[in-house]
């Protein structure tokens, strides 16, 4: 059974990667680009520790499946993506990286794994305020598949301090999914009142 949901995660998840990247070469989704640098270090030094660790064969294609995905989304983002120019962009670069700097010098792989989804957490800032604002520049595909392949991977494993991963993806995805439907669900409440 976790081969089939581990399988099933990743379908979604190069799924996901596929459908964000014709968003944004077609002009319907704008990236913020200092998120998509910093998720960029992390999915690429986590895909070099795995391959270094000799990790599994599931999780050495997922890793490098997002570890492309990070890469392109990245140069897609700057000429087609949004932000990187303001103070508070900046400000999170410098504690997202910061997290991404501990997450590498730590001997703890349980406390990196918690660095990281820390770092992943404050480079998502600028998107949340970006697309709370302009709702129209996210695809929620990505954020729907993603959310389905991170509850798929969550639910093939017991819980364990390490969880902290995919459940930070799925907590992430949520949020993305209420900034770019947010509009829409208070006309909706409107509505009905």
């Amino acid at each position: 059974m976790r081969a089939v949901l581990l399988t099933l995660s990743v379908i979604l998840e190069l799924a996901a990667s596929l459908i964000y990247f014709v968003s944004i070469i077609r002009g319907r989704t704008k990236p913020h680009r200092i998120t998509r640098l910093v998720l960029m270090f992390i999915l690429v030094l986590s895909f070099v520790g795995i391959v270094s660790a000799k990790g599994n064969l599931g999780v050495t294609l997922y890793s490098g499946i997002s570890a492309v995905f990070g890469i392109g989304c990245f140069l897609l983002s700057l000429k087609r993506g949004m932000g990187g120019s303001d103070t508070f962009d900046w400000i999170c670069f410098t504690i997202a990286m910061g997290g991404v700097v501990g997450w590498r010098l730590t001997g703890n792989p349980v406390l990196g794994v918690w660095l990281a989804s820390l770092a992943d957490s404050v480079a998502y800032l600028p998107t949340y305020l970006k697309t709370w604002r302009h709702p129209n520049t996210e695809s929620p595909w990505l954020y729907i598949l993603s959310s389905m392949g991170g509850l798929l991977s969550l639910s093939a494993y017991k819980l364990a301090s390490v969880s902290i991963f995919q459940i930070n993806i799925i907590l992430t995805c949520v949020l993305m999914l209420i900034c770019i439907y947010h509009k829409n669900l208070s006309r909706s409440q409107r509505q009905r009142a």
